[in-house]
């Protein structure tokens, strides 16, 4: 399909003026923004997302943003929640049936099942409302809405407007026509091969050893790699890390620690039996799930139609995933010397086939909880052990976990260890050194996290809210420094293409050398070499405590009550929009006794709910998985 102007949307009456009131769901280029400047100074526009909004520069455009806390109280949100998870729990006890090779297939769709049901009662909600309000003559879908959100508000949206009798235009955002593209699939069938020859010749300097027990990693490598090196240092166990693909720059990490990069290959010759076969008994016995589908969508026959849609879905577009990984986890666990699993996390599909084939083969299973955690889902595991960073988290896992009670062993995180150990003096003298920064300047350190370009996140409920509080805080950042010369400011991204021109020519920052802007650059010497953290939502602010640097969230309009932080004196808080915003960041940079308070509240915190104080992370660690392995 070929982008549509999106002028040719606003149909215009017998006057010729475009009517008012367009409801715009979706994201749109770019490249189609320029398309709104000829809207009428009469007319209103109400966006369903947040990039949208900011990138419209005409003052005569009106338009609003709009999210569901807009029309649902947080009471009902957290009541959608709790009814979310439920039914995720009394659909996969009605389908324990539905299972290949002796896996349940359900539970390893938990993740999106759970949020699927939330946003489907949400969206209903808030779009219901927002028709009732505004009326609109019109609502703008964007047709190429590729992620789950965007795939959900799509089809609430076109049962409700047809419902309604509300007029409804569905727009291609994307520039690009859609078919086969035989450039793409040559370079994925390259990059795929040179992963399988550099895992083969990875693998042939790193033999395992037959008396020793393997234990199998799986995860982020940030998140991995410090305790794969701790358990390869120990000389007791062979580690293999099981992923599609590494970076080249890594390669060097595993044959230095001897440890076996298992290729995990995305495609599979053999799959179209297993496929069918796997679609048919789904299908035979997804009926039994009908009537716990209809119970929990309220008697709504469009959301129960669309909840099954999805689900089916899911299974046919994964069916040739789910089989392959599981065939690859089966025959790892089935190995005599296989031990253990360890990972990051369990709710990616990957990742929990990986848990459950294991737990499948009465073999142990590991979660080591990294990053801030948000929302029920996020605390509730397959894996038969948890190690987690404290007490807080050690909590909240128990507080959301279902009947299947893992072990819970409060270690602390690898990660911060190595954090923890760097010496501040010498991580500001190489940043000042990197970055031509003046020794009497105060480092302000800004990290934008994945959010940007439609990257899912795990906060989904706030990921309009964030765009735009990101975007309203970097504009204050930037002017701040600007305009006090003592400053300077480090964005750190995640992407380091389209997010840094994006950003450098939204905010101007080519005309002020006291910005900065970065991806690849280590954040822990960023982190340790700061003076002050603005943050969003992201880990760093708790990497910050850790090293005692003071941190100020920007807190969204609507927060989420499980965030990490919240109602503690660990980190400041303040609005984007508040008169106090500029103060409190002076106030951290300069005043010494403010800066103590922080201080001492911040480490209490951290003594009170977390394990990385005492420098014995790595300890803790190997003596938990010696004692469970032996």
């Amino acid at each position: 399909m070929k982008k549509t102007e999106l002028m040719t949307v606003y149909r215009r009456d017998k006057s010729d003026k475009l009517r008012k009131n367009v409801i715009i769901i979706g994201k749109f280029n770019l490249s189609d923004y320029n398309n709104f400047l000829d809207y009428s100074r009469e007319g209103k526009l109400y966006f369903f997302h947040a990039s949208t909004t900011w990138f419209i520069k005409d003052k005569r455009i009106r338009r609003y943003l709009l999210r569901p806390g807009d029309f649902i109280e947080q009471e009902e949100l957290d009541k959608i929640e709790e009814g979310s998870m439920e039914f995720v729990r009394e659909l996969e006890k009605s389908s324990k049936s539905v299972e290949y090779e002796g896996i349940c297939l359900l539970p390893l769709l938990r993740y999106w099942n759970f949020r699927r049901h939330s946003m489907l009662l949400e969206s209903y909600i808030a779009l219901s409302e927002c028709i009732k309000k505004y009326e609109p003559e019109m609502v703008v879908i964007d047709a190429s809405c590729y992620n789950s959100r965007g795939k959900i508000y799509k089809a609430v949206a076109g049962c409700l407007l047809e419902k309604e009798k509300v007029p409804c235009n569905l727009t291609d955002s994307n520039s690009v026509g859609a078919g086969f593209n035989r450039l793409q699939y040559i370079r994925c069938f390259i990059k795929e091969q040179t992963r399988a020859i550099i895992s083969l010749v990875t693998n042939s300097f790193c033999h395992s050893n037959g008396r020793r027990k393997t234990i199998v990693f799986s995860g982020s490598f940030n998140q991995m790699s410090q305790a794969m090196k701790w358990l390869a240092d120990s000389r007791v166990y062979n580690i293999v890390y099981l992923k599609r693909g590494i970076p080249l720059n890594k390669v060097l990490f595993f044959l230095k620690n001897r440890i076996t990069w298992q290729y995990i290959p995305s495609l599979t010759t053999k799959s179209k039996y297993y496929k069918n076969t796997l679609l048919n008994d789904f299908r035979t016995d997804w009926l039994k799930s009908g009537g716990v589908v209809n119970r929990f969508f309220r008697g709504e026959d469009i959301l129960s139609g669309l909840m099954v849609q999805f689900i089916n879905e899911d299974i046919e577009q994964n069916c040739v995933i789910i089989t392959n990984l599981i065939r690859i986890s089966d025959k790892i666990s089935r190995r005599t010397n296989i031990s253990a699993v360890i990972m990051d996390e369990d709710a990616t599909l990957q990742n929990r086939i990986i848990v459950d084939t294991a737990n499948h083969n009465n073999k142990e299973t590991f979660v080591f909880c990294h990053g801030i955690l948000t929302g029920r889902t996020a605390f509730v595991y397959s894996a038969k052990n948890i190690l987690t960073y404290g007490k807080k988290i050690s909590r909240q896992i128990k507080k959301y976990a279902n009947e299947h009670q893992s072990n819970i062993y409060e270690i602390g995180t690898p990660r911060l260890e190595r954090l923890k150990r760097l010496n501040v003096s010498e991580s500001k003298l190489k940043i000042q050194r990197d970055f031509s920064i003046s020794k009497n300047m105060k480092i302000i350190l800004f990290p934008l996290g994945d959010l940007y370009f439609d990257k899912e996140y795990y906060t989904y409920r706030l990921k309009e809210e964030t765009h735009m509080v990101i975007s309203k805080t970097a504009k204050r950042l930037t002017d701040l420094v600007k305009k006090n010369k003592d400053l300077f400011l480090i964005i750190k991204l995640r992407n380091t293409n389209r997010e840094k021109e994006f950003i450098s020519d939204t905010y101007n920052i080519s005309d002020s050398n006291r910005i900065k802007i970065t991806g690849i650059y280590d954040v822990d010497y960023l982190v340790s070499g700061c003076d002050l953290i603005i943050n969003t939502i992201s880990t760093v602010s708790y990497h910050g405590l850790v090293v005692k640097k003071p941190v100020i969230r920007i807190k969204p309009k609507i927060d989420n009550l499980l965030w990490e932080f919240t109602d503690t004196d660990a980190e400041r808080t303040v609005r984007f929009d508040s008169p106090m915003f500029e103060k409190e960041i002076m106030g951290l940079l300069y005043e010494g006794q403010n800066q103590k308070r922080f201080h001492q509240k911040a480490h209490q915190y951290l003594l009170e709910n977390y394990c990385n104080e005492d420098l014995r992370v790595r300890e803790r660690f190997l003596n938990t998985i010696h004692k469970i392995l032996n």
